[in-house]
């Protein structure tokens, strides 16, 4: 399957979309979780109670859009990648990590607000990936924040990411004091603009408390443990380790725009694991974002050709999709 995935063929996007009903079919046979992990957030609110009013089985809905989404925003991620020449072969690994990385635990297989902010954290990464060398750069770093905005109003949580998006911004650029708070102010035109439209419709509360980060997820949480949580990790993590070692080793030998997005990268999946202390009620829900950055690092690993070691990579993802699937079984 890897070795498939390596190459960049038309082909292997029906090869993925049948991966994503493999590794998360389950949901149509009656193993679907809760939908709509609702961090208080007002977009995702007003989406869950529209859908729920509009659709006499918003169920069937729910299970459909979260397999589509997921599969867009794989094929997109993949896309983003492939027109930065992030990575020295084109494939479509990184899309299928995406995927792998996703489906790790069975309560976030159903339709999830973070799921949905996980899209346009994606497009905040084209928007950063974009800025190196950009005559018209401010555009692209107003957007960055704008759609870093977007995404905190259907998850709160994703608010973790505007420090993300400001340390990009410089890193990635000249360092100029201007562009830093342009990014930054970005992220509060959306939370303005529905602000605003609130408070016109005469929806002052929603404004005062449904709408600020006061009533949703910003508090930290303690990280708790199951049998459930930990033994994708016995897998996952020890994989995850040795890909960022070897991620991080390679970064020197690229030209200078390569070196900076797989930095930013790294970073982002600082921040992504940082969110998972601020997922409520457990870290497995910071999964998507987490499953940006740490599934192109994943997808670098495999990518690498080594004729001892291919085997061994067959090996490794087998398991992984294995386990993914006796999970939602035994759920």
């Amino acid at each position: 399957m890897i070795r498939i995935f390596r190459n960049n063929q038309p082909l292997n996007l029906i090869l993925l979309l049948i991966m994503v009903f493999i590794l998360r079919g389950s949901i149509f046979l009656g193993n679907s979780p809760a939908n709509g992990i609702w961090l208080s957030a007002p977009l995702s609110n007003n989406l869950d109670e529209w859908l729920n009013s509009k659709l006499s089985n918003p169920q069937i809905f729910y299970n459909i859009f979260s397999l589509v989404l997921l599969l867009i925003e794989a094929i997109y991620l993949n896309y983003i990648l492939i027109k930065h020449n992030f990575f020295f072969k084109n494939s479509y690994l990184p899309a299928l990590f995406y995927v792998l990385v996703n489906s790790l635990y069975p309560a976030m297989l159903g339709h999830s607000s973070q799921l949905l902010a996980a899209f346009f954290l994606i497009v905040v990464l084209d928007k950063l990936f974009s800025l190196y060398d950009n005559e018209n750069a401010v555009t692209k770093i107003i957007d960055a924040g704008v759609f870093t905005g977007i995404a905190a109003l259907f998850s709160f949580d994703a608010l973790m990411f505007l420090p993300f998006v400001v340390y990009s911004v410089a890193s990635i650029r000249p360092f100029k004091l201007r562009e830093v708070v342009l990014s930054a102010c970005g992220l509060f035109i959306p939370l303005y603009v529905l602000a605003v439209i609130y408070f016109l419709k005469g929806d002052v509360e929603t404004v005062k408390n449904g709408f600020f980060i006061v009533n949703t997820a910003t508090n930290i949480n303690a990280i708790q443990f199951s049998y459930e949580n930990i033994t994708p990790l016995i897998i996952a993590l020890p994989l995850s380790v040795i890909a960022f070692f070897m991620y991080q080793n390679d970064i020197g030998r690229n030209n200078v725009k390569t070196r900076k997005i797989q930095n930013v990268v790294l970073v982002m999946l600082f921040f992504s694991v940082g969110s998972a202390f601020f997922s409520k009620p457990s870290f497995v829900y910071s999964l998507p974002y987490i499953s940006i950055p740490l599934g192109i690092i994943l997808s670098y690993y495999f990518l690498l050709e080594r004729k001892k070691g291919d085997a061994i990579k067959e090996i490794i993802f087998g398991a992984l999709a294995i386990l993914i699937i006796v999970l939602q079984i035994i759920k």
